[in-house]
Formats: C-alpha cells, sequence, structure tokens
C-alpha cells in the first residue's frame, strides 16, 4: 500500500491519514469533502471515524444512501474488508480473515468426522468443533443484524443471522432431549457454523474478486511520486512531491519519473506520456515543452519550472476525479439498491410461509419445516443481485482510467450506452484547435502594428482557441513584446470582446460577412482590421464519425463558425448534417429537441467554450487538455489525448458494460429462484444454501472484474 504526502489532499481519502491509504478499498471523495456530506465521502471505519470526528450518524446516513447489505464494502469501497459499518466487521481482530477461515474449516471437519464415525469425544456435542467455526464466523454477521435492528432496518444480515439462530435453537432443543426429528437433527451445530463459515468465505473472495476491478485506480494512485528533486539556492534538495510548489525548478534524472506539472527550461529528453494520455509512443520534448507528472522520463536530463504545486498536479486531479466517478451511481445502481430492500422483506415473508405451508399443509414435523424456512433465508440473499452494478462500474472506470479517459461516473457510462445523437463542436474538437491566423487586414489606412497590439491586449482575457492565434501572430510580429493593456474588459455571450485601450474604445467580434472563419476589429466603432483563421482536421476524426455511423449514432456538427468552414470540416470528416453561426443558446435549442422522445443525445467539445451544451446533453464528452482545469471539469467524460476514436469504442465499452450488468442481475435472479423452490421442497439443507449463494456472488463478481481486463477500448 502506497501513502501519500500529508499535504495531499487531493488524492488522500480522510485529511491524508496515514491509516487512510490509495488502496483498491479506500473510500470516495478527499479530506475535504468530509464535513460537506459529500456523496461518498463518509467514512464508516470504526477507528477511523472517530479520528476524524464524525459519529455513528455519519455512517447510518451512508447506510441509507447506499442500501447497504453484508457486502457494504464492495458497494462505497470501504478502506478495507474490515470496515463495513452495518455489518459490524469494523473491529479489530488479533486473527486475520485469512487465519480465521483456514481454523473454521478444520474445525469444521473435525466436527464432522467425530459426529460421522462416532468418535467417542469428550462431552460431545456440546464440546463440538463446529463451536469454533460458529464463533469465529458469525460475530460480524450478528453485529450487522443488531445494528440493523437498532435502525429498524431489515437488511441480509438479519437474515443470515436468523438462519444461524434457528439451526442453534434447534440444536439446543435436541440436547436438552427434546425430540425435534427431522433429517438433519444430527447436524445442526454444524448447520449453523458452516452457515457462518461459508457466508465469511464468500466475502473475503469477493473481497479479493472486487480489488481486482480496482487495480485501474490503484495503478493511476501508484503513479504519484513521492520525493522530488528541487534546485534551490544552487542546490539540489530532495523534498516531498508534495511539497513542490509553483515556480520551483525541479530536476528529473533519467529513467525517472517526473514528479511535477511543468514547461521544460532545459534539457532534451524523450518522455512516456502512456499513463496519463494512453499515447504509447514517446513524445520529445526541449525546451519550452510542457510535460505532466506522472509520466516517465526516458533518457535525458530534464529542468523544469513546476507551474502547479505538487497537490494540484493533473495527475492528482485525474485520481481525484476517478475516486469521485467510483462514488458516484449509476441510475441502475440506484435501482438496484431499491429492489434489494424489497427482496430482503421479500426473504422474510416467504420464510414464514414456507414454514407454515411444509409444518401445517405438508406436515413435514417441527424441524425439517424450520430447516426450510432457514434455507430460504440463506439463498435470498440479494448480495449478487446488489454486487450486480458497482462492480461493473467499477471495473468499467478503472480499465477507462488505464487507457486515457476519465468517466466521472456510472451514470455517464449507462447515458452513454443509449445514445442515439452524437454533437460535435468543430474548433478544438474534430479539428485540431491549433488556430492560427492566416492573414491580418487592416482598413481605411489604419495603424497595422497599433491595431494589432491592442487586438493581442483584449484577446488576452480569453481562453478560446482563436484568441490564443491572435496572442501567438502579434508576438511573432511585435517582437515578443505586447506592451498594452487592456482595462475594462467584458466579454458577451455571442464572442464579442470589447475593452478600453490607451484611452480608446476596441472591439472584437466574429465577423458575419466572411466565407471564412474570421473576427472583425472596431476601434471607437469604426471597423479597422479583420484577422482570418485557419484549423486542421483532426487525422482521427473521420474514422471516428464513420465508426459512430456504423453503431447507429446521427452525427451533427454544431458550431459558432460561418457555414462555408463548418461545411469544409464536415465534407472532411463525412458528416451530413451541420448548424453553423450559432450562438451557445442555439446550441442548448439543438440538443434539447434532439432529446425529445426520451432520446439520448450525447455533445463532444473541448470543454473552454462548450459548457452550458456539455451540460444540457445527457452525456458529455471534453477532448481534454491536461493542463486546462476546465475541461477537464467541464464534461462527465473526458478524453486525456486527442484520438477521437476512442469515442465510439467507449460507446461501444459502455454497451458492453450494460450487457455485464443486465447478465449479473438475470444470474442472481434465477439462482435464488432455483434456491428458493428446491429450498421449499426440501431438497438442499441451509449449508447447500449457503455455498449456492455465495457461488451466485462470487460469479457475479468475476464476470464483472472481466470488464477490466476488455480489449473494447483499444479497437479501433
Amino acid at each position: 500500500m502506497k501513502t501519500i504526502g500529508k499535504d495531499q489532499q487531493s488524492v488522500a481519502c480522510c485529511g491524508g491519514d496515514s491509516r487512510c491509504p490509495t488502496s483498491p478499498h479506500e473510500p470516495k471523495g478527499d479530506g475535504k469533502n468530509y464535513d460537506k456530506g459529500h456523496e461518498g465521502s463518509c467514512c464508516c471505519h470504526s477507528e477511523h471515524g472517530k479520528h476524524q470526528g464524525h459519529s455513528d450518524s455519519c455512517c447510518r446516513e451512508k447506510h441509507e444512501q447506499s442500501g447497504c447489505c453484508c457486502h457494504s464494502e464492495h458497494e462505497d469501497h470501504m478502506e478495507d474488508a474490515h470496515s463495513c459499518c452495518c455489518c459490524g466487521r469494523g473491529e479489530k481482530s488479533y486473527l486475520s480473515e485469512g487465519s480465521k477461515l483456514i481454523i473454521s474449516l478444520i474445525a469444521l471437519i473435525a466436527g464432522f468426522c467425530i459426529s460421522f464415525f462416532d468418535v467417542k469425544f469428550p462431552f460431545f456435542p456440546y464440546s463440538d468443533p463446529s463451536w469454533i467455526a460458529l464463533i469465529l464466523c458469525s460475530g460480524w454477521i450478528f453485529k450487522g443484524a443488531i445494528q440493523s435492528i437498532a435502525r429498524r432496518e431489515i437488511s441480509v444480515p438479519i437474515l443470515v443471522a436468523s438462519a444461524i439462530t434457528a439451526s442453534l435453537v434447534l440444536f439446543i432443543a435436541q440436547a436438552l432431549g427434546y425430540n425435534v426429528g427431522g433429517e438433519h437433527s444430527h447436524s445442526f451445530l454444524f448447520a449453523a457454523g458452516e452457515i457462518a463459515f461459508l457466508m465469511s468465505l464468500g466475502e473475503w473472495l469477493e473481497d479479493r474478486t472486487v480489488s481486482k476491478t480496482r487495480d485501474g485506480l490503484k495503478q493511476i494512485s501508484s503513479l504519484m511520486p513521492k520525493v522530488a528533486k528541487v534546485e534551490r539556492g544552487g542546490k539540489i534538495e530532495e523534498i516531498s512531491a508534495a511539497e513542490i510548489r509553483a515556480g520551483d525548478i525541479v530536476v528529473i534524472n533519467p529513467h525517472e519519473m517526473i514528479s511535477a506539472d511543468g514547461d521544460v527550461i532545459d534539457g532534451e529528453s524523450s518522455v512516456n506520456e502512456a499513463n496519463m494520455t494512453g499515447e504509447s509512443v514517446p513524445v520529445e520534448k526541449k525546451p519550452g515543452s510542457h510535460v505532466l507528472c506522472g509520466t516517465f522520463n526516458e533518457n535525458g536530463l530534464l529542468k523544469i519550472k513546476a507551474t502547479r504545486p505538487g497537490n494540484a498536479t493533473a495527475l492528482a486531479k485525474t485520481i481525484e476525479l476517478v475516486k469521485e466517478a467510483e462514488g458516484k451511481r449509476a441510475p441502475i445502481a440506484r435501482a438496484a439498491q431499491q429492489w434489494a430492500k424489497v427482496l430482503v422483506k421479500c426473504a422474510l415473508g416467504l420464510s414464514i410461509l414456507v414454514f407454515l405451508f411444509a409444518y401445517f399443509i405438508l406436515s413435514t414435523g417441527f424441524a425439517e419445516a424450520v430447516v426450510r424456512a432457514t434455507t430460504i433465508l440463506v439463498i435470498f440473499c440479494p448480495c449478487a443481485f446488489v454486487l450486480a452494478t458497482p462492480t461493473a462500474i467499477s471495473a468499467a472506470i478503472g480499465n477507462s482510467a488505464k487507457r486515457g479517459i476519465l468517466v466521472k461516473s456510472g451514470e455517464a457510462l449507462e447515458a452513454l450506452s443509449k445514445v442515439e445523437n452524437m454533437f460535435f463542436d468543430k474548433t478544438g474538437t474534430l479539428t485540431e484547435g491549433k488556430v492560427t491566423v492566416s492573414k491580418f487586414e487592416v482598413f481605411n489606412r489604419a495603424d497595422e502594428k497599433q491595431i494589432l497590439e491592442a487586438a493581442a491586449a483584449l484577446e488576452k482575457t480569453s481562453a478560446h482557441p482563436l484568441a490564443h492565434a491572435v496572442i501567438k501572430y502579434a508576438l511573432e510580429n511585435l517582437n515578443q513584446k505586447i506592451g498594452r493593456v487592456a482595462e475594462n474588459v467584458t466579454s458577451e455571450a455571442n464572442g464579442k470582446i470589447r475593452a478600453i485601450v490607451d484611452g480608446k474604445q476596441y472591439e472584437i467580434l466574429k465577423a458575419q460577412d466572411s466565407s471564412s472563419t474570421a473576427s472583425d476589429v472596431f476601434e471607437n466603432g469604426e471597423k479597422v482590421a479583420r484577422i482570418y483563421f485557419s484549423d486542421t482536421v483532426r487525422p482521427t476524426s473521420k474514422a471516428a464519425v464513420e465508426s459512430l455511423k456504423a453503431m447507429g449514432c446521427q452525427c451533427c456538427i454544431l458550431s459558432g463558425d460561418n457555414i462555408n468552414s463548418v461545411k469544409e470540416v464536415a465534407k472532411a470528416v463525412g458528416i451530413e448534417s451541420i448548424h453553423a453561426n450559432l450562438l451557445p443558446q442555439d446550441k442548448l435549442t439543438i440538443i434539447s429537441k434532439a432529446q425529445e422522445g426520451g432520446k439520448f443525445a450525447c455533445m463532444c467539445g473541448d470543454g473552454v467554450n462548450d459548457a452550458p451544451s456539455l451540460a444540457t446533453a445527457n452525456v458529455s464528452i471534453a477532448i481534454a487538455d491536461l493542463k486546462n482545469d476546465i475541461a477537464l471539469n467541464s464534461a462527465q467524460i473526458a478524453l486525456l489525448n486527442t484520438d477521437l476514436t476512442k469515442i465510439p469504442a467507449l460507446l461501444n465499452f459502455s454497451r458492453q458494460v450494460m450487457k455485464t450488468i443486465y447478465a449479473n442481475m438475470t444470474f442472481s435472479i434465477v439462482i435464488s429462484l432455483i434456491g428458493i423452490a428446491l429450498g421449499a421442497a426440501g431438497l438442499i439443507s441451509p449449508v447447500w444454501g449457503a455455498l449456492l449463494h455465495n457461488v451466485s456472488s462470487v460469479t457475479v463478481v468475476g464476470n464483472s472484474a472481466r470488464l477490466l481486463y476488455s480489449k473494447t477500448l483499444d479497437r479501433k
């Protein structure tokens, strides 16, 4: 397990406490959110909660949100296998779970042999070794049942505890000389111990299998460097990576992980950015290039100037977003939790009906009727049903994160699987976004240098790609210096920028009468210049559009650029439906219309000026530059590289995830129905019911874990 720097709270849970490492079972959220009631940020570990000053109400609140059963550590991604607040598995123990299971298994084998071979064992059956298994394995079950009763809730631990209690009552009655009858009368204590053992074994196996579904986050978290070499006062100091400050000079030796986001100021090297972007080909870096924390320096010595503090790097942000994603449930997960609560109540009711039917109608005898009812309690536990969705979502998010795709919630995956209409912004999405100024034209004998410098001063306040192009062009033509400053800057939704420069009123707005992308510059109300722009279509845009069409999606371009420019890009990528000269509110109207009749729409943009559209669509995808927090925050899904073929691959993967979830749910329900029928007919005992229950749960989790290793996202 890896702990994270004390100041690195954006990537550590519970305020960076070392007892809450970045592990496969750590809670969601970060330390900053624990007092805000953020979903998924409530720490239910008994020791841990006290450390943070949280009362049991926090745990109860989380339980109510999750509908947790005896598997709540999986559902809510608790710290470890012992952190389930509603089942009582948060207590410390001198024995590990593995040791308890081994000792319990030996005790059960001994108890079975003594009974089966009629061994003369002192004080038997009171000294039956099966007691050891019952004591070691049932504590968390009864504690969870008591806690559920205190909350006045009917939960899975109550079902299992009731089954164990029924077996114990029959054992005690038989030991006291009462004729309980039934073929199971010789092994009631063994049955109680084996039920507890099998339930604990199932929990342990699920813990191990579920941890595999979290490998994506675990691998990303392991990239966070612990130490960094910083040049201060002419000397190299080794400090915690979390203590890096913006402006520090960080030294990166060959074959080292880069420990900060920053710009190269000295040295040249190849940097492998696959960890962050999914791009396997190393990228050449030289002075002026940007590098990211968590990427690998292949060969040369680099000195970089940190642009962000150590606890606010793109990698830290990525880890935080992935954690946040795994804490957010998809609608199907919330529905499953509600159904699970109903199933638990149905299990209790059905077990009572089976008892009454067997005893009064079939005249099976009291003990046999209790055994059948007990079997129903065990087999009808909806744990596999509850695990069906969160394990699949967790595995899918982990797989996506390893391939440079940040999916911020299970809800986004579910919505994406239903998308029929795919909308694209043009600039920075279908095109490179590396817009350049192709021509700067002045009118009325205006001073070209003066107008260009004023325009650049205005554009310095904007994050739009066109603004960057103007600034770059100005620097190249003004000897790398923009000496004028814009004052009283205002911007409007239609892209117009207005400001005062040297006492004159300047405005920049989109040209309406141009056949290509252009902006007009006004000085005191008079048009004095026009700036023409050009852009390049991304090499993967056409392939992505073709794949989406093949999958049944309608593709459309929504752009604020002029119609001719949009037509040119649309023809290049193979999109027939286009909308040009749009204001932000126009895009919202078009997306809303496409959603009529319950249809799902996805908006793909660069995350800079598409925020309203991204928010309106059922699901949104940002082509995210990791240097740009706006892009990472504005959409539900962020591509950390510019390969647009990841979009159809992700759409296909989301459909695979939903198929896996539906298969899990169907399997769990079918197994439960078969078990109920067999148990009601008296063909299986509670022990076989517990075994069948755990086979169902582990199979569901294993099926979900396959998503972690799926190669769907690698297909072009």
